[in-house]
């Protein structure tokens, strides 16, 4: 004999459809949509406990699983526009959306120093406490022995 699936509670159901209405911040769900609940570590173990419940999960993946386009059903959607829109500029954006999905138009940024040469790096060491009279002065000294 199997075991009935428990149905999820209204109140249950109203924090979630919340949850998924305000950027899913449970926290925030909860103190929405519970009054008794007036701080957010009540709200936090709230949480715990109404997300935990199996129901709970089932429901907010059918849920998202009705409001979530497939990548297919978006690039199918581009596609149609571009191959039926009226207006040139409109068939353009679906062809543009579409070509950046297939990565035909990459942006790059090419970096190069004067007349296209490659680019040289430098260092400058700092030497703190010596003044830079001295640093000349034994450069010198150093080059002449």
């Amino acid at each position: 004999m199997g075991s009935a699936r428990k149905e999820i509670s209204e109140a249950d159901k109203l924090l979630v459809e919340e949850y998924l209405s305000n950027g899913f911040d449970r926290t925030a769900a909860v103190l929405a949509t519970n009054k008794k609940v007036t701080t957010r570590g009540s709200a936090r173990e709230m949480c715990y406990r109404v997300f935990k419940k199996a129901e709970v999960k089932k429901y907010i993946d059918d849920r998202l699983a009705e409001t979530v386009l497939s990548t297919n059903q978006v690039l199918a959607g581009i596609s149609e526009l571009a191959e039926t829109a009226e207006l040139q500029r409109d068939r353009l954006k679906g062809y543009e959306l579409l070509g950046k999905h297939l990565k035909l138009f990459v942006d790059r940024t090419e970096l190069t120093g004067a007349d296209g040469k490659p680019l040289e790096s430098t260092s400058t060491i700092i030497i703190q406490g010596v003044k830079s009279d001295d640093r000349k002065q034994r450069t010198d000294n150093n080059s002449n022995s």
